[in-house]
Formats: structure tokens, sequence, C-alpha cells
């Protein structure tokens, strides 16, 4: 599926809180989060500062590029590994699928 571009500005817009430069430090963060929080990271430094925090992502969409460079992805030790090829700006039903099954 292929996001329609009417929906890209929409999209543009966090859906929750979104702490600024400065403000996303381990602390800051840790307030906002429920006990037992399922915490969802998107994008490759997003992970990866959160693992910093020792805030550990229950589930983590990482693609191995920082602004649009290849890099190292994120580690963290004994996760679940799955890859899936995923053009930009859409995503496979396969990919949705093992979403879905991941959030079972």
């Amino acid at each position: 599926m292929k996001l329609p571009d009417s929906l890209r500005e929409q999209l543009k817009i966090p859906m929750g809180l979104l702490l600024p430069i400065g403000q996303d430090n381990k602390e800051n963060i840790q307030k906002h989060l429920l006990n037992n929080s399922y915490i969802i990271t998107v994008g490759d430094r997003t992970t990866e500062k959160m693992i910093e925090y020792e805030i550990i992502p229950s589930l983590q969409i990482i693609d191995g590029l920082e602004k649009r460079i290849k890099r190292e992805f994120p580690k963290i030790g004994s996760e679940s590994e799955l890859k899936i090829d995923n053009p930009a700006a859409e995503i496979t039903l396969q990919s949705i699928e093992i979403i879905k099954k991941h959030l079972r």
C-alpha cells in the first residue's frame, strides 16, 4: 500500500507527545511512561537513543539508514529480528502482517 499524497501532511503531525531536542533525556522520557508501557520506536537513531537510556522498545522499526545514509543497526542483544523489503513511502502487506503478529 502506497501512502496517498493527501495523507502525507497529516501524518507528519506527531500522534502523541513530542519532546523537543534538549528535553529528550532519560528522566523526561521516563516521567511520561506508565509501568509496563508497550514502547514502539520508529527510526534507527530514536531506537538507539532509547537503548542508550536503558528504555528497551517492545517493537523497533528500523532500516539501517539515518537521514538516508547507511549506518549500523542498533543492537541490544537477544532480540528477535525480522527482515522485510519495504519500499520508501509504502508499507507492504507482509510488513503489516508481521507487525500485527508481533503485537499479539
